[in-house]
């Protein structure tokens, strides 16, 4: 379920905390997550494709097992974008054999496989005009560009009557991707327009699945997009406090506001 608001933000303390009540959602929201599977515990029904990709779902043989990625587009519906959730993980691999055929045992992925990308997302549906809220954010963070780099969001189509300071590579403006500057850490937030990104040639049969409603409403819909490339930068916002690789039943113990702790770090 998709909430809506109607946002006002300023450059101050007070509407700045506002603006971070909106995503401070404890219910933990995964749209990605990587990681490989021994042989010993999956198996193909063709042992000669090297590699596939399904609704949700890919694989690539390697040395070291079958490398996935699965995406929460794995429980898209009619009602729902999709999202991994605490509700459904348990389930990854059944759907996954019902997509493709591949069998993976499930006990082995939820509770051993390494997990070694994550992916948290936050869907908020903003009343007013959604990218003039992601360019106000963005001449908040301005004043943090000495921590951060801030990169114009290239996704999407250009939405005409709203303007902006083109990059010179990049005209379209729909949203920000914003990095740490540190070579330690491997952390990327997106905020962009859900719609405009699903509108692309690459998502249609994703768009099948979705009603015309829910198509709609993520026209107004900003997607917060946090992306962990790294296991200590998983175990830092996943409040995880064991040395060894994060597992993905790890990930559904957490009980931080991940998204909202990120944001508020920046902005205030």
């Amino acid at each position: 379920m998709v909430r809506e608001k109607n946002i006002n933000i300023k450059n101050n303390k007070k509407e700045n905390t506002t603006m971070n009540n909106i995503i401070k959602d404890n219910t933990i929201k995964i749209d990605k997550i990587k990681t490989c599977i021994p042989y010993e515990y999956c198996k193909l029904p063709d042992n000669d494709v090297y590699k596939a990709s399904f609704l949700g779902f890919s694989y690539v043989k390697t040395k070291a097992g079958l490398v996935i990625e699965i995406s929460g587009k794995l429980f898209v519906s009619a009602s729902s974008l999709g999202y991994i959730t605490k509700e459904n993980y348990k389930s990854i691999a059944e759907r996954i054999y019902s997509l493709s055929g591949v069998q993976i045992d499930s006990n082995y992925l939820v509770t051993m496989a390494p997990t070694f990308r994550t992916d948290v997302c936050e869907d908020v549906v903003i009343k007013d005009n959604p990218l003039l809220y992601i360019s106000e954010l963005r001449q908040i963070l301005k004043r943090i560009t000495y921590k951060y780099n801030i990169y114009m969001y290239k996704d999407c189509p250009y939405k005409k009557g709203f303007t902006v300071i083109p990059n010179k590579h990049i005209p379209e403006f729909n949203g920000l991707v914003i990095e740490k500057k540190t070579l330690s850490s491997k952390i990327r937030l997106s905020v962009y327009i859900k719609g405009a990104e699903i509108k692309k040639a690459k998502h249609r049969e994703y768009r099948k699945h979705i009603s015309d409603e829910l198509y709609k409403q993520t026209q107004q819909t900003i997607r917060f997009e946090l992306e962990l490339k790294k296991f200590k930068d998983i175990r830092k916002h996943f409040g995880i406090n064991s040395k060894s690789a994060p597992v993905i039943q790890d990930l559904f113990k957490c009980q931080n506001s991940i998204i909202a702790d990120v944001m508020s770090k920046m902005i205030n």
